[in-house]
């Protein structure tokens, strides 16, 4: 029955890391898509299972009720504050809940009191090694005359195995919180049954909660990856050992792989000269460091006092127990207000992107209405020269054919006084040829009219409003006059004599009021 209680217990913290620690500890990995595919399941219950039997050597055991009491308190306050807080590990409420169960038994070693501070020296390793993993990798990229593509294969090879002995390392980690499995008979049995569990759940949760993380938190190139995959690996296997930093009287301690990811990612980002938010670093790190542990000390001493009912026969137990109460209020107050911090710290940041996000789309949507009025301006003249153009060249056609004209009069009238029958009959044959070459004259001039006035149609509608007693033949004058021709030309369009042009031109004057001073075509341009 005893054995039974370990294994459901150990099964349940499996399952529970699997939900909210494992899927941190690929997600730097899983990012460049290098891990998931070749691990899960079975390759990550295998390397697991393979860190776990490392130690095996430290296993010590542990009362079946106090390893009830310790496994229902995480699991109660990871329940409780995961909706609050996403990144909550099962690591800080194990601790907690094993400290109350010692504080309740009396037996509160002061070596207990190294562990945050063996959390916190962790932390900073991390991003340390992190920061100068991040540097040298560059620094040998920059040497290298490899190709992209093969620079990135290797890569993906490095983290590949990075993250296997990541998994054995955090399994050998884990092994020293969880010893009581390992101390019961036929443990190969119960290993196999706990790895058939994690690889159940590896597929479903670690996947959809990796590709979350990876998503949100780990949006970071190759080099990011592996820097943080190894030094996550290096801290969680020396802090698995004890007598690592004597000085410092830090012992073996279970860390939490949240925590280290958090520390390599501000790393890596320090190592890149990119900014880091400290305040949301800040709040994630003492939420899982500070509040949790208190959370799961006060629920596990209150569900030991639950649990030992003749406990509260003596007073002293009492008041600690009441102690505990005000204790937990406080504990649940500062996380709503932990929580607050970070809502208002995300909403802030939030409302920062999107305003950045919108000024820089204010931006670029004014660049592109500039850039389109700039196209449109380009086309508008291309079409005006375009349109000149023809203009020109249906003048210069009309001019050819009043030539023209002028010549077949002085033909006819060759052809009217010759005397000789077939010589007369000879030009009055290529008159008629050349007459039925030049048919469409006076469709060309009125195709010219309709041209000009198509183009100018602004000019001319402001001469009807300004001038409306100009005639016809005037209002094409003052279009002739505003595109610049001569006065010949214009007597060739308009069918009439140059002086006659020269006539239209003083009444023109006349009727717009203009004095001797004013140039008429000039006051023309204008309008």
């Amino acid at each position: 029955m005893e054995a039974a209680v370990y294994v459901l217990l150990a099964a349940l913290l499996f399952g529970i890391y699997a939900i909210t620690d494992l899927p941190i500890v690929l997600s730097p990995a899983g990012t460049c898509h290098t891990v998931l595919g070749k691990y899960l399941p079975v390759g990550i219950s295998a390397l697991l299972f393979l860190g776990l039997a490392l130690s095996r050597p430290f296993a010590s055991p542990v009362p079946c009720l106090d390893a009830l009491t310790v496994c229902l308190a995480a699991v109660f306050v990871l329940l409780l504050l995961r909706p609050f807080f996403k990144e909550v590990s099962i690591v800080f409420a194990l601790f907690g809940a094993a400290s109350g169960i010692r504080l309740f038994r009396g037996t509160v070693p002061s070596v207990q009191w190294s562990v945050p501070l063996s959390w916190l020296a962790a932390a900073v390793l991390t991003g340390l090694l992190s920061m100068l993993l991040y540097a040298l990798l560059l620094w040998s990229r920059s040497w290298q005359r490899s190709p992209f593509l093969s620079h990135l294969k290797r890569m993906g090879d490095a983290i590949s195995v990075a993250s296997g002995f990541l998994l054995v390392a955090v399994g050998l980690n884990l092994g020293r919180g969880i010893p009581s499995v390992l101390s019961i008979r036929d443990e190969l049995l119960l290993a196999a049954l706990l790895v058939g569990g994690i690889a159940f759940l590896a597929r479903s949760s670690v996947e959809a909660v990796s590709g979350r993380y990876m998503e949100r938190i780990f949006d970071i190139n190759p080099e990011s990856a592996l820097s943080i995959t190894v030094s996550i690996f290096l801290v969680l296997t020396l802090f698995s050992f004890d007598g690592i930093f004597p000085a410092l009287r830090l012992k073996a301690t279970v860390l939490s792989p949240g925590l280290l990811a958090l520390a390599g990612l501000v790393g890596c980002r320090i190592s890149q000269g990119r900014s880091v938010n400290w305040a949301s670093v800040v709040s994630k790190a003492g939420t899982d460091m500070l509040l949790t542990p208190v959370f799961a000390l006060v629920v596990s001493y209150l569900m030991a006092c639950l649990f030992h009912p003749e406990s509260f026969k003596m007073q002293g137990t009492l008041i600690l127990a009441l102690t505990m109460l005000l204790l937990l209020a406080v504990a649940i107050l500062l996380a709503f207000m932990f929580h607050h911090f970070r809502v208002a710290s995300s909403s802030g940041r939030t409302l920062r992107e999107r305003e950045n996000e919108l000024n820089a789309n204010r931006r670029a949507i004014s660049e592109l209405e500039l850039k389109t009025m700039q196209v449109e301006n380009e086309n508008l003249h291309n079409l005006l020269q375009r349109k000149r153009q023809e203009l020109v060249s249906v003048a210069m056609n009309i001019n050819e054919q009043k030539e023209f004209i002028r010549d077949i009069y002085e033909q006819v009238g060759l052809a009217r006084w010759e005397k000789d029958v077939e010589k007369k009959n000879a030009l009055l044959h290529d008159i008629q040829v050349g007459l039925n070459l030049r048919m469409n004259f006076s469709n060309e001039i009125d195709s010219f009219y309709a041209q000009v006035e198509q183009l100018h149609k602004d000019f001319t509608t402001r001469m009807a409003e300004k001038f409306p007693n100009l005639t016809k033949q005037e209002r094409r004058l003052t279009i002739l006059l505003r595109l610049g021709f001569s006065t010949k030309y214009i007597a060739t369009l308009m069918n009439i004599a140059p002086a006659s042009v020269e006539i239209s031109r003083h009444r023109l004057r006349a009727k717009m009021g203009l004095s001797r001073n004013q140039n008429l075509t000039d006051f023309i341009k204008t309008i």
